[in-house]
């Protein structure tokens, strides 16, 4: 089923005004505290269309955050401060052969299976973040936000760190190794990890066939090991 986005200025303030979730985004948003004590200290920030944003707001209870929504019909909503990890199809494009840029087919969208059931266990494991939300992010990829009080404490540095010891490739546009990639070079645990989990049911195998990464030639094959 396709979209117009044309018809977007005339169907978002229906969808705010009738069936955006507010009492349970405020809830969530609250973390189980009272109104004054977490929610009027968040900041929020509406992105209308071609690309204005209005920026650091706050609002003290559901009714002012009702309001503010309804008024102005963003196409997209901001919330900081938060730990939250995106993962993307476009990062996965030199392997990813099905499909390039924002197309999206349930073969490619394995990647994404993998990749949430890896970095699901690797923040537990690691860091012990338990409360874990995953949603779609409306593109093509997921997002995880993480809503452990001791994850809601970190600053920007703490977050890129967190972020940094996670990531094994180079953000270059290009999926390839930074760790373990020299001849005798002992494999890193997280490696062994993410391998484990990968190989535990039969998604990993599919995909190499669906992906043809056996039919490609080895100056092709770059990225896949």
């Amino acid at each position: 089923m396709s979209y117009n986005s044309i018809r977007l200025p005339q169907d978002l303030p229906v969808y705010y005004k009738n069936f955006f979730p507010v009492k349970p985004f405020i809830k969530w948003l609250r973390y189980g505290l009272g109104f004054g004590e977490y929610l009027n200290r968040r900041e929020f920030a509406f992105i209308l269309a071609d690309d204005v944003h209005i920026r650091y707001r706050s609002y003290h209870d559901e009714l002012s955050f009702f309001k503010a929504l309804t008024s102005t019909n963003p196409e997209k909503l901001d919330i900081g401060a938060r730990t939250r990890f995106d993962i993307d199809l476009t990062d996965y494009d030199n392997v990813r052969n099905c499909c390039k840029e924002a197309t999206v087919c349930p073969k490619c969208w394995k990647f994404m299976v993998l990749a949430v059931k890896i970095l699901d266990f690797l923040l537990d494991d690691m860091f012990g973040f338990n409360a874990r939300m995953w949603v779609f992010s409306g593109r093509r990829g997921v997002h995880c936000w993480v809503g452990d009080k001791k994850a809601r404490m970190l600053t920007n540095n703490h977050r890129s760190a967190v972020a940094t010891r996670l990531n094994l490739f180079k953000k270059n546009g290009q999926f390839e190794a930074t760790e373990g990639k020299a001849k005798n070079t002992r494999v890193p645990p997280i490696v062994r990890e993410a391998y484990n989990i990968a190989m535990k049911d039969g998604t990993f195998g599919e995909m190499v066939l669906e992906q043809g990464w056996l039919e490609m030639k080895i100056s092709s094959r770059k990225g896949c090991y």
